[in-house]
């Protein structure tokens, strides 16, 4: 009868077995770590990248240029295969730089021919009056937009960027922009009912920026070049009673009727018409420059010019200035800003000015993106003292709320901040402008 020992495993044997599972373990993590991937699959996501991976579908930038106006479309690859039906599976790509690098022409050939086809039927824009045809110019792949939890985005599928331009004889200075392609064209909300089309898009001209939203019911928005640079000047508005009374030139008078007598005695000279002649040159002559002196109003006296009622001016006026001061944020140069800036903050605040709005509009929860302004509104103002200041100055307590938009590429995030600032407005040159700034609070609204 065997023993208990042999029927067991020997020890040896057992450890020689769990060394060979090692082994196996060790040979599949080295292959893993060594291998390579040829081929970019451009298929749907799995169950696990559809949960962790934010796909943008679909986001456009246009720019308004000299000659043309481009269309830069950025596109999700699952987006991209409903436009233009192809079986994208295996392309033999390269990454270098974010951006994939066809290593068969053969198959970029054919990606180029079939975007081209796509694209090149999107609707003409009327540029100055005239249809102008779109042009497909290139496209590339890029890394996909994964979210911060995908690490290895090179082994995603890669989405699409393509440019479509629209030339143009002339300069644009009047365009009918039109999209319609749309993400959520058949898309339903929580009830099944339908959700409108639309798409956030940023429009670059040469010298602004902004947010235009294109729909499914207004899928043309119309721009026009600007003749000149807007002038957002606030004006000093005056009002008193001027006086239906009339001013008599007391000095002026005095030197007519001299120049009268000098005429008569010029009677008694050689030559009198020339003497005459020449005293009532010189006595019309000085009369005209001193009709402005010693003069004598009859009727009421006119009343000094003065703002009424003030604090209703002083609302009106701090709102034009405070949207004014927001506006100068649209253009994208620096100096285009701090000059729009200078209609409405006096000299020696622009620089902190500009740093405390431009510190407002910037995302902390979006990489430090700046907010596009879509609005400004006053919640709540109060002239610290109802009266103005000997030389019109007011210091006016203030509460408003600013709603922006963050841009990226298939995204756009709305923001909304609440304010509170304290502001000295005084007239300068005839105009109205922000001398003194003290802000309170600021914090995004809840």
């Amino acid at each position: 009868m065997p023993s208990q020992n042999n029927r067991n495993h020997p020890p040896s044997r057992v450890f020689s077995g769990w060394a060979d599972l090692l082994r196996v373990f060790a040979l599949l993590i080295a292959l893993g770590m060594s291998a390579h991937p040829a081929v970019v699959h451009a298929h749907p996501h799995s169950p696990l990248e559809l949960i962790t991976h934010e796909h943008p579908a679909l986001g456009l930038i246009i720019s308004i240029e000299s000659d043309r106006i481009v269309y830069d479309v950025s596109l999700s690859n699952g987006f991209l295969n409903t436009l233009v039906p192809k079986e994208r599976g295996f392309l033999k790509l390269r990454l270098e730089n974010n951006t994939f690098i066809f290593e068969d022409p053969e198959q970029e050939a054919a990606e180029r021919r079939i975007l081209d086809e796509y694209f090149s039927q999107l609707p003409p824009l009327k540029i100055n009056g005239v249809d102008c045809k779109p042009q497909f110019e290139s496209f590339k792949f890029v890394r996909s937009s994964a979210s911060a939890n995908i690490t290895e985005s090179e082994t995603l599928p890669p989405d699409a960027r393509v440019r479509v331009v629209y030339r143009s004889s002339d300069e644009p200075r009047r365009v009918e922009l039109v999209w319609i392609v749309f993400a959520n064209a058949y898309s339903v909300d929580a009830f099944g009912d339908p959700i409108e089309p639309s798409l956030a898009a940023r429009l670059d001209t040469r010298v602004r920026s902004r947010i235009i939203t294109f729909t499914g019911d207004k899928p043309v928005i119309e721009w026009e070049a600007p003749q000149a640079q807007t002038d957002m000047r606030v004006e000093v508005a005056s009002s008193g009673s001027n006086s239906a009374g009339r001013t008599i030139p007391i000095v002026s008078v005095i030197i007519v009727f001299a120049g009268l007598a000098g005429c008569w005695l010029a009677g008694r000279s050689k030559r009198p018409w020339r003497v005459r002649l020449i005293v009532l040159v010189i006595a019309a002559v000085t009369a005209f420059q001193v009709r402005n002196f010693g003069g004598f109003t009859l009727g009421s006296q006119p009343e000094r010019a003065t703002i009424e009622p003030f604090p209703k001016v002083a609302s009106k006026v701090f709102e034009a200035l405070l949207t004014n001061v927001y506006r100068a944020f649209d253009f994208r140069s620096e100096s285009d800003i701090y000059d729009v800036l200078a209609q409405s903050v006096d000299g020696p605040l622009l620089d902190s000015v500009y740093k405390e709005i431009r510190a407002g509009l910037v995302s902390a929860e979006q990489g430090g993106a700046v907010a596009k302004v879509k609005s400004v509104e006053i919640l709540e103002s109060k002239l610290v003292n109802p009266e103005p200041k000997r030389d019109g100055a007011f210091e006016i307590k203030t509460r408003w709320r600013v709603e922006g938009m963050v841009y990226h590429w298939g995204h756009v995030h709305d923001t909304a901040s609440i304010f509170e600032a304290i502001y000295t407005v005084a007239p300068r040159d005839g105009f109205w402008k922000i001398i003194k700034t003290d802000m309170t609070s600021a914090s995004p609204e809840k």
